[in-house]
């Protein structure tokens, strides 16, 4: 069995001690060379990467935000009636959490007051590029020597426009995230700034963070680095005597059980560390009997906690637009109430049957594999008796119209795929795109059944539903011919499964 690093490391030193005490004041004065240059790289990286992060979930945030006050119908509804205060009510709830304190925001549509969240104006030079814009804007812009961020969202003539000046009150709180007590000056510049000093130069630390280089803004941060780099050259020479005078007892009863100690705690943290990074966001760092792995265990803890409540947000926000996109098709095509659900709960249960790793997205697609009937005529989705052959026509490109829908959001862009066609049939009689066999993606194979199964079951216009032996009997009649084999046994088992249970 090998020796760990850190026994052969102890090994060496208490075989040479002689030589490393003549040797030990060279060692300093080379590690504190190597481990000052070190140290600083890595604290310029570690400030740049906190602050990407802080300036991307500031961002992503606030696009949501916007993305949902849009669509918010009780937003629209309060605004409408001039409800000021309950606009004022409802924005303050909410805006504190993107984490900074100015936050403007304005709500337009032709025939109504402007609403100006909190009576904060908003530069004349933001809203007309805004208004030159198609839909979105999610940017930053300088207004003179002012750096804003700009987040908006529209749907016909109702806007909704939030913007935020990175100003010095707004930077207040990024301080927090970095090494707030040497931090010394934040500054909004138009110039990437990056004194790079020599090692022995370096008690004040200026470096650039790209917030957006299109246009040319950077936060220039300022570092009083004194109290470190006193730490550095006069500490380690101070404390060299000591340490020369007491390195030989240390080593015998004091540094090999730390080392052996420490050793043992990195490898229980690092297969701790190792469990989060695969995903399991609910393990927490264990405490232990050290401070400082006690302080980065709380780090991580905390990050873990914030990464799944961000995920439980998320979800959140998809189910209600998958809620909202059901209901908006309801609303036009009433005879297929409850259709999409009950295809994506019997496409879920298929892929369990199947044992696909991808179950929860297939109930995704199943959910909106008509959302392109969004975009056809109502007279036509609620036309009593059967179609003519130009109507057929007419409701065969919903699939491509759903996938056109969905192309809009990177969320779907897996299951867009799927639902395009979920109207292939095996031997290539299915359209839009006449696919046949392999050629077909197997989740799009499974909710091709599960939606024939139901649309058997279920009552239309021009027909009462069929049982659901009889429903099962056809698929089962079209097994390799229309439908995949095994997708329409693993509906059976399902059925079968739900029905015992």
């Amino acid at each position: 069995m090998k020796n760990s690093f850190l026994y052969q490391k102890y090994r060496k030193i208490a075989f040479g001690l002689g030589l490393f005490i003549i040797g030990l004041i060279v060692f300093f004065s080379i590690s504190i060379t190597i481990t000052s240059r070190l140290y600083l790289d890595r604290f310029v990286a570690h400030n740049k990467q906190m602050t990407e992060s802080y300036l991307g979930i500031f961002k992503e945030d606030a696009a949501v935000r916007v993305s949902r006050w849009s669509l918010c119908s009780n937003t629209q509804s309060i605004f409408r009636n001039g409800d000021g205060e309950q606009l004022e009510q409802l924005f303050a709830q909410r805006v504190k959490t993107i984490g900074f304190p100015d936050v403007r925001i304005l709500i337009r549509e032709p025939g109504a007051s402007d609403y100006l969240y909190k009576g904060r104006e908003i530069p004349k030079e933001l809203l007309e590029v805004s208004h030159s814009k198609i839909m979105y804007d999610h940017s930053f812009r300088w207004v003179g020597d002012e750096l804003w961020y700009t987040a908006s969202d529209q749907i016909d003539d109702y806007l909704v426009f939030m913007s935020v000046p990175i100003h010095q009150e707004n930077l207040e709180e990024l301080a927090f995230y970095l090494e707030g007590n040497l931090v010394e000056n934040i500054q909004i510049t138009k110039e990437n700034i990056d004194v790079n000093r020599d090692i022995f130069h370096w008690k004040r630390l200026i470096f650039s963070v790209p917030i957006d280089e299109n246009v040319h803004a950077y936060l220039t941060y300022t570092f009083n680095m004194k109290s470190l780099s006193e730490y550095f050259y006069w500490s380690y020479g101070i404390t060299t005597l000591a340490v020369l005078l007491f390195f030989a007892w240390i080593m015998h009863y004091r540094l090999k059980p730390m080392i052996l100690e420490a050793h043992h705690q990195i490898v229980v943290f690092e297969g701790e560390i190792k469990q989060i990074i695969e995903g399991d966001y609910s393990r927490k760092i264990q405490e232990t009997d050290y401070y400082e792995f006690d302080r980065l265990g709380g780090a991580v803890n905390h990050l873990t906690d914030t990464i799944e409540e961000r995920n439980h947000e998320l979800s959140e926000h998809v189910r209600e637009l998958y809620s909202l996109l059901i209901k908006v098709l309801e609303q036009k095509d009433p005879y297929t109430r409850g259709h999409s659900e009950r295809v994506a709960e019997y496409a879920k249960g298929i892929a369990l049957v199947l044992e696909l790793e991808n179950a929860d997205e297939i109930h995704s697609a199943g959910l909106l594999h008509d959302m392109g009937k969004i975009a056809i005529a109502e007279e036509l989705l609620n036309k009593p008796g059967r179609f003519s052959e130009r109507e057929y026509e007419r409701m065969k490109e919903h699939p491509k119209k759903g996938y056109d829908l969905l192309m809009e959001s990177r969320e779907f862009h897996r299951i867009r795929t799927w639902v395009l066609h979920h109207h292939e049939r095996i031997d290539g009689s299915g359209y839009p795109d006449g696919l046949k066999g392999m050629e077909i993606p197997y989740e799009a194979r499974v909710i091709a059944v599960a939606d024939v199964f139901d649309a058997m079951t279920s009552d239309r216009s021009y027909r009462l539903a069929m049982s659901e032996e009889a429903a099962l009997d056809f698929l089962q009649s079209k097994e390799g011919v229309c439908f995949q084999a095994e997708i329409v046994e693993a509906l059976v088992t399902y059925l079968k499964a739900s029905s015992d249970g």
